[in-house]
């Protein structure tokens, strides 16, 4: 039985990293689940085979689609971190994931407690 792996990076501050770690670990025979948010400056392929979940910062991304306000912003994706998370650790608790590879947290203090 394959184990389930989830790679979670909120900001993809590095996705060519992140693509070539989730190519080596299908390579591997890893099911993968990627939880992040949408790359913002251009599309990003993903390997085929990873299951993505785009669980990071619906209200900042809706924003930036209609406003140039980058303090907006911001502020959005403070207050609606702690909430993503908290959604994913059910999400995680729910499928009873094992492994989990959490990269550039946002609020280490904040990631400790939840994660």
């Amino acid at each position: 039985m394959k184990s389930t792996c989830l790679l979670i990076d909120p900001c993809q501050y590095t996705h060519n990293y992140n693509n070539c770690l989730l190519d080596a670990l299908i390579k591997k025979g890893q099911k993968i689940i990627y939880a992040t948010t949408e790359f913002p400056y251009a599309e990003s392929p993903i390997p085929s085979g990873v299951d993505v979940r785009y669980c990071f910062f619906y209200l900042a991304q809706i924003v930036g689609r209609f406003s140039s306000s980058n303090s907006l912003r911001r502020f959005l994706r403070i207050i609606e971190y702690p909430l993503d998370l908290f959604f994913l650790i059910a999400y995680i608790l729910s499928k009873r994931i094992k492994l989990v590879h959490y990269m550039w947290v946002m609020f280490p203090t904040i990631d400790l407690f939840v994660i």
